[in-house]
């Protein structure tokens, strides 16, 4: 079955493209300007379909408009292979939600969007996806009473792996790693040499993941549609036998996305004057109200055990903290592994939900946390 053939019962909702870019960035930044008052600004210039592209093999981008043809909505669906209980799988993720207050568009919009996960499975241009998943903040009241409670018939969501985006700004003066931490290991950036054994790596520790990647494509696909992303990207902790023992990559994703704070937080903002009483602490630099923030997105840190893993954070944000104002990733609640002590953080609550068309046909998922690349939200 093909798209064209749904969409032909939603009059005001097609798919969008390229051409649309300009008119898709101003309704999102006037979106945006509407909703000030939330904690984190966000704008896609200068190409919107930039980070969707990156998200995925392929994607699809709705557009709402009214009967005069003004942009009143849209939302974003992205595509690649994930492993669903360790099967190779197309999986989406849906994101870029946004849409106008208007009762009728509204109805029809969500009339679509249960007829769409309904056909998912029949659609050509769904690849048959079965398995959707989308990120939302605790904090987003909107988001969580118009998706999260269900109130859309036909449309399920399911909490499935609450977590706080931990947000790193500073780092105490107490740390100090152990001695045989450097006898035992060494630490260094990734090279193209290092692609096989990497991946042979990235595979061990992803396998049990609920939407995990099959590296052999999903590494290339980062190297190829991730601006800026390279093989130093990932930083290596090695044996004395230089086997990986763990292994953190990071990405910083202001060519495809910008944000900025409206509101700078108060653990931040007091933050600067705090420090300068405290000798040897380690702190990114506080920004501006309104100034883009640059964050280095935490995608993966593995290895074998916590302590490990923890001592190759410090050690990433020992030398990259003057060139971010933060590093943010995933605390998985109930199975974040990290103790964190020495950092100074701030949280915020979020949680990966899936997404259905009701109960019964929701996945039946590990109990681990999900693959989730946060820098692609």
């Amino acid at each position: 079955m093909r798209l064209e053939n749904l969409l032909k019962n939603f009059p005001h909702i097609s798919l969008a493209n390229q051409e649309e870019n300009t008119e898709i960035l101003d309704y999102f930044s006037r979106f945006s300007l509407k909703n000030r008052e939330k904690s984190v600004a966000y704008h896609r210039e200068p190409d919107f379909f930039a980070l969707i592209k990156a998200r995925g093999s392929s994607s699809l981008t709705f557009t709402l408009r009214d009967d005069q043809r003004k942009l009143q909505g849209v939302a974003c669906v992205s595509y690649r292979q994930g492993l669903i209980n360790g099967k190779l799988e197309t999986v989406g993720y849906l994101g870029d939600l946004r849409v106008s207050l208007n009762r009728k568009l509204i109805r029809e919009w969500r009339n679509c969007f249960k007829e769409f996960l309904a056909l998912s499975p029949q659609l050509e241009e769904t690849k048959g996806c079965r398995f959707y998943q989308t990120a939302l903040m605790e904090t987003n009241a909107d988001s969580r009473a118009n998706l999260a409670a269900n109130k859309i018939p036909g449309v399920h969501y399911f909490n499935y792996a609450p977590y706080d985006m931990v947000n790193i700004i500073g780092l105490m003066p107490s740390f100090r790693s152990p001695r045989h931490f450097y006898k035992q290991y060494h630490l260094r950036k990734a090279q193209a040499s290092d692609h096989e054994a990497l991946v042979e790596f990235l595979t061990l520790h992803e396998k049990e993941k609920p939407f995990g990647h099959d590296w052999k494509t999903q590494l290339p696909h980062r190297l190829e549609n991730w601006p800026n992303f390279s093989y130093e990207n990932v930083s290596l902790l090695e044996d004395q036998k230089g086997k990986i023992k763990a292994c953190l990559s990071y990405y910083d994703p202001h060519a495809l996305k910008k944000m900025s704070l409206p509101h700078i937080p108060t653990v931040i903002k007091f933050l600067k004057p705090i420090s300068s009483l405290i000798p040897g602490m380690v702190q990114c630099p506080v920004p501006n109200r309104d100034e883009n923030l640059n964050v280095a997105y935490v995608e993966d840190i593995l290895g074998e055990g916590p302590k490990l893993k923890e001592h190759l954070l410090k050690e990433f944000v020992k030398e990259n903290y003057k060139k971010f104002n933060m590093f943010a990733l995933t605390g998985w609640k109930n199975h974040f592994d990290l103790q964190l002590s020495g950092f100074l953080s701030h949280r915020t609550p979020m949680g990966i939900f899936t997404v259905a068309p009701s109960e019964e046909l929701q996945p039946q998922l590990k109990n681990t946390p999900p693959r989730f690349d946060m820098a692609m939200v």
